[in-house]
C-alpha cells in the first residue's frame, strides 16, 4: 500500500468527493476536524446547517461542538482584529484579507446558528433522519427509542429455550447448559449475532433439523447406555494406578473413581448433568490419545466403549451447532415482532431502518433530500464504523459533488466487541478518491515519539495485516517540557522492565500481585522523590495505570491503597457486580420480610451495618433489645411501603450511621460511591417497573446475573476525581493522554479456546464479510484466522496504551508462560516470521520465549532508539507506605444569589393554561369525573372504568395499533397487555374493547373530500400515513388570559360577554404539547384526539348536542385550535408549497364510548377552525422581538 499523501490544515486543498485522514495517536484529530468544518464555512460558504458531523458517542459528540464553535470564534476574531490564531486560521486570514466582511457575516452567522449544527452521533443522525422525513422513510413517529432490550431479548431467549429445548428431554437440556446456551449465558451471542446486519453463517450439513438431531443425540446416549451397563467393569480395568499408558486423571484412583461416578449417574441413574457430559468426555477417543503417556509410548486401550462416547461427543456438537442455528433465526424473527409490537427502536434498530429506507424503491428520493440538506459530512472515528453505517454515508455522501471526510487511525480500531469493524475501513481506504495522513504528533515529548515509532518498527507488519501500516510521526514537544532526572538529567521517556523466569514456576495471579507491587513502588517513589515535570513535582493525578481487564484496575487500586497512595477506577464494570450489591440485597431483604429472623441476622452481619457475631449473639440473648431491633426493621418497611423506597434508603443510611463506618475501610470511598449509586438505581427501578419490596429484590437478582456489557448508568462512578492516580482500561483510554503512564499487564498472549462450541468469528480474507463458522469443513483454518485477527487487535490495544503517555511511559515485559502469541512478542520477537505468513506463525508460535532471545531483542531495541528507550529488571515490590499530611479544613461559606428569576418563565401547555397542570405530559381524561346519576347498570364499553388510569390504557392501544389490521388475532392481545399493564382486568374487557376498536375505526369520520375520494374511514390509515402522539413545542411570547378571551370572543368562539374561564397567571416560555393522532388522506392533513369520558350508559348520550357542551366545558376547543397552530407550523415548514385551505382538513374529537358506525352523529365531534382564527392565535402566542422574551 503506497504511502497517503501528507494533509495540511493550512495547505491542502478540499475537493468533493470521498476523503479519507488517517490521523494517528497525538496528531490531532479533533482539532482537524474543527478545521475543517471551518475551511467549509470560510471557503466554501456552507453554513453551519449544511456541516454534518457525526462521531460515536454523545461525550465526543459535546467535545467536538465545543471545539468547533470555539474555533469559529477564533477564525471571526482573526478576520476582525490582529489576534495571534492557529497557523491554518492564519492561513485563511491571509488568503483572503483581514476586514473581510464577506468572511465576518459568514462566520458571525455560523456561531449565531450554532446551535442548529446537526452534529450527531450515528445514532443521533439516524434519528433525526427517521424523524425529519418519516413519510419518505416509512417510520412511525410514535416508536420509543429503548436503550436496553437486555429484558425483551431474555424474554425470546426464555421462550426459545421453552419452545426447543426444554420440550426435547433433560439430554438436550445438559448439552444445552455444557455448551453455555441458557438464556442468560446465551444473550452475549444472541446481541453479537443481531448486531451484524449481514452477517455470513457456515455450518456443517444436516444440522437444521433439530429434531433429528435430538434423535441421533439419544440414540448415541443409549447405546452408551447398553455397553456401559454391560461391559462397566471391563471398562474400569483400564484405569486406575497400576495402569502405565496414561497420565492423570486415568491412572489416579481417586480422580478415575470421581469418572466412573459421574458416568454411572447418567447412565445407570438416568441423571444427567453437566459433570457427567463432562465426564463422557475423558473417555473419548481423542481424549485418550490425548492424556497418553508420550514417554512410555504405550498404546491406548481400545473398548467399543470409548469410540460410542467419541460418537455420542460428536452428536452433542452437532445438537449444539444445530441448536445456534435454530437460535438465530428465531431471535431475529421473534424480536423484529415484539420491538414492532411495543413499537419500540433500538440502537441498531435506528441505523439499519434508514439503511432500509436509502435501499427500497423510492429510495432515490430521500437520498436526494439528505443531499440538499447537507453538502458535507465530517465522520469521526471512522475507524469505528461498520459496513452497515459506511454504506449509509456513501449511498448519501458518495457522489462527486459532496464532500464526505472520513477522520480516523485503523492503528486504534479496538471496538470490535461493540460492533465495530476494522475491514469496512480498510475496504473504505481502497475506494475514497482521496487518502491522506498527518504528519506531526501534538501531544508527546519528541523523545517519546522517537521510542515509539522504535518500538513500532522493529516488525514491519507490525500490525498483522498489511493494509495498516504504521508510518512514523513527527514530533512538535519542547525540550522544556520533559520529565527531568533530580541532576536535572532528562529521563528515558519510554522504560521496560524485564521480567526474568525462575525456577519455580510462578502462578499468573502472584504475577500479577508481583508486578502491581513494583508500579506502585515506582509512583510512591516518583511522587515522593525529585523528579520533577517541567519545573513542579509530580501528583499522584498526572500518572495513570492501563490495564486490559476491570480485575486488574481492582488489583492495582487495593495494592495502592496499602502504601495510602489515593487512585480512581475508570471501569466499564457493573454495579451489579460489585460486593455493595450483595450487601444492600442482603440488607434489604431483611426489610422486606422483618419477621424472617435469620434474614434480619444476616443482614446485621453485613459491613453496612456492622454487627460482630458476638455482638448478633447477645443482641438474640436479649429479648427487649431484639425485638427493638426487629421493630427498627419494620418500621423501614413501613416507610418503603407509605413513603417510597428513597425515603426509606436515606434514612437506612442516616440512622444505621453506614457513612461512618463504611469510610474507616481502606476502600471507604469506593463503598460509599457504589452505595450511594445503587440507592439512585434501585430507586429509578422502583418509579420506572413499579416495583415493591419482594418485586425489587427479584430484579436485583436479574441485574446481577444479566451478560455482557453493563449499561452506562449502571457503570461504576468515580469515588473521586482529583490528585487521585487514574486505573482505567485500555478501551475506557482512548482518546485520552496522561503524563506518566504504567502499562504492566499488556503481556498476556491470546487465550486458546480452539473454536470454543465450535464456533469462530472471523473476516473472509477476500471479501472481508464478517462470518460465523459453526463447524463447517474448513473450520480449523477458519479458527487460524480468528486467533490472527485476535492478535491484531491486541496489537491495536498495545498501540493505544503506549501512546496514551505526554512525558513517560512504564511497559512490563517478559518471558512470560503463554506470551508468545501476545502483541509485544508479535512486534519485537516475530519479525523474521511474520511477513511470509503471519497466520502460519501464530499458529506454530512456542509455548515460552527464549529468554536468551528476548533478551537480545531488547538490546537491539534499545540501541536503536539513541537513548529514548531503557531496559532494566522488574523492580522488587516493597517500600514504605506514603506518609499523609493532614491540614485543618478552612472555614466554608455559601455564595450570596444576588441574580433575579424571571418568575413568568415556563414550560406552558393546554392543561396549565385551563386546569392548572404539569405541562409535561400528555393530557388524558380529567383526573375526577362526577358520578352522575345511572337509571340502569352500565354494560359492555359504558362499564370501563374511568379517569386518568382508564384513557392513558385506551390511548396506548389506539397509539400501538395498525389501524388496518385492528381484526387480526394480535389485536387482543395488545388490548389485554395493556389493560394489565394499566390494572384493569382483561378477562372483563378485552372483548368489549376490542369491540369498540371496531367500531372506532370503521366508523365514516366525514363525507368524501371530493367525488374520486372514499369516506374517510380509520381503519384505512396505514402506519405509513399517520404520526402519533406527535409532540411539538414552540417559543411562547407573553399570553393573558384577557387578551385570550378577547380573541377568542372575537371569532365566534367565546360569546362576548362569556365570564372570563380561564384563571391563569401571564406567562411566557415554551408552550408544549402531544397531539394524539395526526393522519394524511388525499393530501389533507387531519388531528383525532380520543376521548374516553363518560357521558352516559347509551350511544344516544353522545350526540352533538351533548358533545357541544362537553368540548365548551372542559375548554377542549382551545386544546385543538392550540393543535391546529402547531400542525399549521410544522407543515409551513415541512411542505414547501403548503396552503392551510387546500391541506389541512380538521379536528376530530373521538369520544370513544359514544361511536356507532351506522350513526355517523354520534360519538365524533367534527370542527376545522378558519384560517383567519389561526392566524390570530399564531400572533397572539408569537415572541415578539421587541419583548427579547422566551429564548
Amino acid at each position: 500500500m503506497t504511502h497517503p499523501e501528507l494533509f495540511s490544515l493550512e495547505k491542502t486543498e478540499l475537493h468533493p468527493g470521498q476523503s479519507l485522514i488517517e490521523a494517528s495517536a497525538g496528531t490531532g484529530k479533533t482539532y482537524t476536524i474543527a478545521g475543517l468544518f471551518v475551511r467549509l464555512v470560510v471557503e466554501r460558504g456552507f453554513s453551519v446547517r449544511e456541516i454534518l458531523a457525526v462521531t460515536f458517542t454523545v461525550a465526543a459528540t459535546e467535545e467536538l461542538r465545543g471545539r468547533i464553535r470555539q474555533m469559529l470564534v477564533e477564525t471571526r476574531d482573526a478576520f476582525e482584529r490582529d489576534t495571534a490564531p492557529a497557523p491554518f486560521i492564519q492561513a485563511l486570514v491571509k488568503r483572503f484579507g483581514r476586514g473581510n466582511e464577506q468572511k465576518i457575516r459568514a462566520l458571525d452567522q455560523a456561531i449565531l446558528d450554532f446551535d442548529q449544527a446537526p452534529i450527531h452521533t450515528i445514532h443521533s443522525f439516524c434519528q433525526r433522519t427517521l424523524l425529519d422525513h418519516a413519510f419518505e422513510s416509512g417510520n412511525m413517529f410514535e416508536r420509543e427509542l429503548v436503550a436496553d432490550m437486555q429484558p425483551v431479548l431474555l424474554d425470546v431467549l426464555n421462550d426459545m429455550w421453552r419452545k426447543h429445548v426444554l420440550s426435547a428431554g433433560a439430554l438436550p437440556i445438559a448439552c444445552a447448559l455444557k455448551a453455555g446456551l441458557a438464556p442468560e449465558s446465551f444473550s452475549s451471542f444472541a446481541i453479537a449475532t443481531l448486531r451484524h446486519r449481514n452477517l455470513h453463517v457456515l455450518a456443517p450439513e444436516r444440522v437444521d433439523r433439530l429434531g433429528e438431531l435430538v434423535k441421533e443425540l439419544e440414540t448415541a446416549f443409549a447405546a452408551l447406555k447398553r455397553t456401559w451397563c454391560d461391559q462397566k467393569h471391563a471398562i474400569k480395568a483400564f484405569f486406575g494406578s497400576g495402569v502405565k499408558w496414561a497420565n492423570r486423571p486415568y491412572n489416579d484412583d481417586a480422580a478415575a473413581e470421581a469418572l466412573f461416578a459421574a458416568v454411572a449417574a447418567a447412565l445407570e441413574n438416568d441423571a444427567v448433568s453437566t459433570e457427567a457430559l463432562g465426564a463422557l468426555e475423558m473417555f473419548t477417543c481423542e481424549k485418550l490419545e490425548e492424556k497418553r503417556n508420550k514417554r512410555l509410548n504405550l498404546p491406548v486401550p481400545k473398548h467399543t466403549f470409548f469410540s460410542q462416547c467419541s460418537e455420542f461427543i460428536a452428536a452433542q456438537e452437532r445438537f449444539v451447532t444445530g441448536l445456534h442455528l435454530c437460535a438465530l433465526e428465531f431471535i431475529r424473527t421473534e424480536l423484529r415482532t415484539r420491538t414492532e409490537q411495543l413499537s419500540a427502536w433500538t440502537f441498531d434498530d435506528l441505523i439499519n431502518h434508514v439503511l432500509d429506507a436509502l435501499e427500497r424503491p423510492g429510495g432515490q428520493h430521500l437520498v436526494k433530500l439528505l443531499r440538499s440538506k447537507y453538502k458535507a459530512a465530517l465522520v469521526d472515528e471512522f475507524q469505528d464504523t461498520d459496513p452497515v453505517q459506511y454504506t449509509i454515508f456513501r449511498k448519501v455522501f458518495g457522489d462527486n459533488d459532496s464532500f464526505l471526510l472520513l477522520v480516523g487511525d485503523p492503528k486504534q480500531a479496538i471496538y470490535g466487541f461493540r460492533g465495530a469493524d476494522i475491514f469496512t475501513y480498510l475496504k473504505a481506504a481502497e475506494t475514497v478518491h482521496r487518502r491522506y495522513t498527518l504528519e506531526f504528533n501534538w501531544r508527546a515529548t519528541p523523545g517519546l515519539v522517537k521510542a515509539i515509532n522504535t518500538f513500532f518498527s522493529v516488525n514491519p507488519n507490525a500490525f498483522v495485516f498489511d493494509r495498516i501500516r504504521f508510518y512514523p510521526v513527527k514530533a512538535t514537544g519542547s525540550a522544556d517540557k520533559l520529565l527531568q532526572m533530580p541532576e536535572g538529567k532528562p529521563a528515558a521517556p519510554l522504560v521496560i522492565w524485564l521480567w526474568r523466569r525462575t525456577e519455580k514456576r510462578i502462578r499468573k495471579a502472584d504475577l500479577e500481585t508481583r508486578i502491581a507491587g513494583a508500579v506502585a513502588g515506582e509512583i510512591v517513589r516518583l511522587v515522593t522523590g525529585k523528579m520533577r515535570l517541567g519545573t513542579r513535582p509530580i501528583e499522584p493525578a498526572d500518572i495513570a495505570v492501563l490495564v486490559p481487564e476491570n480485575r486488574q484496575a481492582q488489583l492495582m487500586q487495593r495494592t495502592l491503597s496499602a502504601l495510602n497512595i489515593p487512585s480512581v477506577l475508570y471501569t466499564t464494570e457493573s454495579l451489579f457486580r460489585s460486593h455493595e450489591t450483595d450487601e444492600i440485597q442482603c440488607v434489604l431483604a431483611a426489610i422486606a420480610s422483618p419477621n424472617n429472623e435469620p434474614a434480619v441476622k444476616a443482614a446485621l452481619a453485613t459491613d453496612m451495618l456492622g454487627f460482630t457475631a458476638e455482638q448478633i449473639t447477645a443482641l438474640v440473648a436479649d429479648e427487649t433489645a431484639w425485638q427493638n431491633l426487629l421493630a427498627r426493621f419494620h418500621e423501614y418497611l413501613d416507610i418503603w411501603l407509605g413513603r417510597g423506597f428513597i425515603q426509606m434508603y436515606r434514612t437506612l443510611l442516616a440512622r444505621e450511621r453506614v457513612r461512618e463506618r463504611l469510610l474507616q475501610f481502606a476502600d471507604g470511598e469506593r463503598r460509599m460511591t457504589n452505595l450511594l449509586h445503587l440507592g439512585e438505581v434501585l430507586h429509578t427501578a422502583t418509579v420506572e417497573h413499579q416495583l415493591g419490596p419482594s418485586s425489587l429484590l427479584k430484579w436485583i437478582v436479574e441485574q446481577k446475573t444479566r451478560p455482557g456489557l453493563a449499561r452506562e448508568e449502571h457503570q461504576l462512578r468515580l469515588e473521586r476525581d482529583e490528585k487521585a492516580v487514574k486505573l482505567v482500561t485500555i478501551h475506557r483510554s482512548k482518546g485520552l493522554e496522561y503524563p506518566i503512564v504504567f502499562c504492566p499487564f499488556s503481556w498476556m498472549g491470546l487465550r486458546n479456546e480452539r473454536g470454543r462450541n465450535r464456533l469462530v468469528w472471523f473476516h473472509d480474507p477476500d471479501s472481508g464479510e464478517l462470518t460465523l463458522d459453526l463447524g463447517s469443513t474448513q473450520f480449523e483454518l477458519h479458527v487460524a484466522r480468528g486467533q490472527l485477527e485476535a492478535l491484531a487487535e491486541d496489537v491495536r490495544l498495545l498501540y493505544v496504551a503506549l501512546t496514551r503517555a505526554k512525558y513517560r511511559c512504564y511497559f512490563v515485559w517478559g518471558a512470560f508462560d503463554g506470551a508468545a502469541t501476545s502483541a509485544p512478542a508479535w512486534l519485537l520477537h516475530m519479525h523474521k516470521c511474520a511477513s511470509s505468513n503471519p497466520a502460519d506463525a501464530v499458529q506454530h508460535a512456542p509455548d515460552q520465549l527464549d529468554e536468551l532471545q528476548l533478551l537480545n531483542d531488547l538490546n537491539k531495541l534499545v540501541a536503536d532508539a539513541d537513548d529514548t528507550i531503557a531496559l532494566s529488571d522488574l523492580p522488587e515490590p516493597g517500600c514504605q507506605p506514603l506518609q499523609i499530611q493532614h491540614t485543618e479544613p478552612g472555614k466554608l461559606a455559601p455564595r450570596t444569589f444576588t441574580g433575579r428569576i424571571q418568575r413568568d418563565w415556563q414550560i406552558a401547555s393546554f392543561s396549565s393554561i385551563t386546569a392548572g397542570k404539569d405541562a409535561d405530559q400528555p393530557d388524558y381524561d380529567p383526573l375526577w369525573l362526577p358520578e352522575p346519576l345511572e337509571p340502569e347498570p352500565a354494560t359492555g364499553i359504558f362499564a370501563f372504568p374511568r379517569g386518568v388510569r382508564a384513557g392513558e390504557c385506551l390511548h396506548r392501544i389506539f397509539e400501538m395499533l395498525d389501524f388496518t389490521r385492528w381484526h387480526e388475532p394480535g389485536t387482543k392481545k395488545l388490548i389485554a397487555d395493556q389493560l394489565a399493564a394499566h390494572g384493569i382486568s382483561p378477562q372483563q374487557f378485552c372483548d368489549v374493547v376490542f369491540q369498540m376498536l371496531g367500531n372506532v375505526l370503521a366508523a365514516p369520520l366525514m363525507p368524501p373530500v371530493n367525488e374520486s375520494t372514499d369516506v374517510i374511514r380509520l381503519e384505512k390509515i396505514g402506519t405509513d400515513r399517520r404520526l402519533t402522539e406527535l409532540e411539538f413545542c414552540f417559543p411562547l411570547g407573553r399570553l393573558a388570559p384577557e387578551p385570550l378571551r378577547s380573541l377568542l370572543a372575537k371569532h365566534g368562539v367565546l360569546a362576548p360577554d362569556e365570564p372570563d374561564r380561564f384563571g391563569f397567571n401571564p406567562v411566557t416560555g415554551i408552550l408544549k404539547g402531544y397531539i394524539d393522532l395526526v393522519f394524511e388522506w388525499h393530501g389533507r392533513f387531519y388531528i383525532v384526539d380520543w376521548k374516553s369520558n363518560w357521558l352516559g350508559n347509551s350511544t344516544n348520550d353522545y350526540t352533538q348536542a351533548t358533545l357541544q357542551a362537553e368540548i365548551l366545558r372542559r375548554n377542549y376547543f382551545l386544546q385543538y385550535q392550540l393543535y391546529t397552530v402547531a400542525l399549521d407550523k410544522y407543515l409551513r415548514l415541512r411542505m414547501p408549497d403548503y396552503d392551510y385551505e387546500r391541506n389541512f382538513g380538521g379536528v376530530f374529537y373521538i369520544f370513544v364510548r359514544g361511536v356507532d358506525p351506522a350513526r355517523p352523529e354520534l360519538g365524533v365531534y367534527r370542527d376545522r377552525p378558519r384560517q383567519e382564527l389561526i392566524r390570530d392565535l399564531d400572533n397572539l402566542l408569537a415572541v415578539r422581538a421587541e419583548s427579547g422574551r422566551a429564548k
